[in-house]
């Protein structure tokens, strides 16, 4: 069954130069390449994913975080692929985490995503019209708070 998980995201304060959101993207895709998965990161623009490939190599060597931008990094891809809409993969992923503010086609074809609720009240707005995307293409959907909360 195709699953997507919300974060609710308690405040909207920077952390280290990045958003709440993307910092737990960051945390998330640590954890879930961990346990063996794909992922794609969908950002809102490059200098979004150019933030978050930065971010990513700031992590310690043993800790490290394979990963690369779209369109560069090995031809099979590393296990961490930072996208956004002008600049989409043709590789597979296990798992997608949104950063986008609107719906795009290219989710439907996720067995899981992870999506943020942000503080933003003109945000919540938009990640509700998500929620019910998701809804429509068949995701069970599931509501958490953040692990990053105050």
């Amino acid at each position: 069954m195709k699953r997507a998980t919300f974060y609710l995201m308690e405040h909207g304060d920077p952390i280290h130069g990045l958003s709440p959101e993307e910092t737990l993207t960051c945390e998330l895709s640590a954890q879930h390449w961990r346990a063996g998965k794909k992922i794609q990161i969908l950002c809102e623009e490059k200098a979004q994913a150019a933030r978050l490939d930065d971010a990513l190599w700031l992590y310690p060597p043993d800790a490290f975080i394979p990963h690369h931008l779209s369109g560069e990094g090995p031809k099979q891809g590393a296990p961490v692929e930072i996208i956004w809409p002008d600049c989409l993969s043709h590789h597979s992923a296990d798992l997608l985490i949104n950063l986008l503010s609107e719906c795009i086609d290219f989710v439907g074809r996720f067995t899981e995503i992870i999506d943020f609720v942000p503080y933003d009240t003109t945000l919540k707005q938009l990640a509700r019209a998500r929620y019910a995307y998701y809804r429509q293409l068949g995701f069970h959907l599931i509501t958490t708070r953040s692990p990053l909360s105050k």
